[in-house]
């Protein structure tokens, strides 16, 4: 095989899109086929931290982002009364005079994605599937759900941990399993005692955490470790978030108590991973679904 001229990207999230901007930086042609519809894109936050800001900065991206959402140094731990027991500044180790994390929606990192990739000269594809696959020596040909035939030098599948791609070239073998646990996500008004990655302790062991994404929002988070993943009915998930939140009396928690069910965003995602193996390595894949509650 020559050089690459014409990649397939199957996805369009954060590393389809990204990758897509990447390739065609160095004049790489791209196509990215991304089954969801634009418009649809949900999720609470996503927190990037160093080693992320400084990839975005190396392909002009991290401007952009730093715009779209709220960069934090600041590390605390504190009761459930909001009293602060420990403190510490996070490093700064992709640059000095920069966040050392930011916080940011997901929708929000997925718009900047998409502009800085068709502005470079991605071509994406949305509600669009790839149907059939066929490899030679030479390169790929995919028949698309809307019946077109396109062929590239390589193909990139960035379609998640349930990618369907993986499962037409490996078959059902290799399926993600549930890992034991799963999180809440919250997305409330942020206040002044939300600056950076917060956790609120209880002496029972339980914990919700706090991440900036704006200067106006910020979402709290609850890990919960279960043997089947969790199922709450659609009727009772604000009383199951309000049980969780009631022990903890820091003003800005009490706070995000009474509003849950106001339109603030919900999400609740198990954690599925899966490992899958290669010649002299091991692989790992590490997602989760998400299920969507307002």
């Amino acid at each position: 095989m020559g050089a690459v001229k014409k990649v397939f990207i199957v996805g369009g999230g954060i590393g389809g899109l990204t990758v897509a901007h990447a390739l065609q930086r160095i004049g790489v042609s791209t196509r990215v086929i991304e089954m969801g519809d634009k418009r649809d894109r949900i999720g609470t936050g996503i927190t990037l931290l160093g080693n992320a800001l400084r990839a975005l900065a190396e392909l002009g991206l991290v401007d952009a982002c730093l715009e779209g959402g709220l960069g934090w140094d600041t590390v605390s731990v504190r009761d459930g009364a909001g009293t602060i027991l420990s403190e510490q500044s996070s490093p700064r180790i992709w640059d000095a005079d920069r966040p050392a994390a930011l916080g940011l929606m997901r929708p929000r990192l997925g718009q900047i994605l998409e502009d800085f990739a068709t502005k470079s000269g991605a071509k994406i594809d949305f509600n669009t599937t790839i149907t059939r696959i066929d490899q030679d020596d030479r390169g790929v040909t995919v028949q698309l759900s809307n019946g077109e035939t396109d062929r590239a030098d390589l193909l990139i599948a960035a379609d998640g941990v349930y990618s369907k791609i993986r499962q037409s070239i490996f078959g059902d073998e290799f399926k993600p399993h549930y890992a034991g646990q799963g999180v809440w996500r919250y997305t409330v008004s942020r206040t002044e005692a939300m600056n950076g990655f917060v956790l609120y302790r209880l002496p029972t062991g339980r914990v919700v955490g706090a991440l900036p994404l704006s200067k106006e929002l910020c979402y709290l988070f609850f890990l919960e470790s279960t043997d089947e993943k969790l199922r709450i009915p659609q009727d009772r998930v604000c009383d199951y978030l309000r049980n969780l939140l009631a022990p903890f009396t820091a003003p800005e928690l009490v706070a995000a108590a009474k509003v849950i069910g106001e339109d603030k965003h919900i999400s609740y995602r198990p954690f599925d991973v899966l490992m899958m193996p290669a010649p002299g390595t091991v692989a790992v894949s590490c997602c989760s679904a998400m299920l969507p509650i307002r």
